[in-house]
């Protein structure tokens, strides 16, 4: 589970940006319906006392979603928290990380 808060989802290839909008949606859940499963993931820890960072991700994934053709869903119950840009802690080089994926994420950049 990951969530690329420091790449810009312009750049995200399709299947990264459907999986990112998938957890977090997930982290969502497990964070506001205090679920156990996944309770102790880094990305869960990571925006436990941080929603607002979370909403503001998640509605920068739907914009661009959007943009795409697709029609992601909301976050449920997410209206009464404020949409923050304070960006949790990252879990190492995101940029790094991802460019070593099989995709075109980082170099989507380049042919805009």
């Amino acid at each position: 589970m990951r969530v690329w808060n420091e790449i810009d989802p312009s750049r995200l290839c399709k299947k990264h940006l459907l999986a990112e909008h998938r957890e977090t949606l997930c982290v969502w859940s497990v964070i506001t319906n205090n679920k156990k499963g996944y309770s102790k993931h880094p990305e869960t820890v990571r925006y436990r006392h941080n929603l607002n960072a979370l909403v503001y991700r998640h509605i920068k994934l739907v914009h661009e979603a959007t943009k795409r053709g697709y029609n992601f869903k909301d976050l449920p119950n997410s209206n009464n928290i404020p949409s923050l840009n304070v960006i949790p802690d990252s879990w190492d080089n995101q940029e790094k990380s991802l460019s070593s994926k099989d995709c075109d994420c980082i170099k989507m950049e380049s042919l805009r």
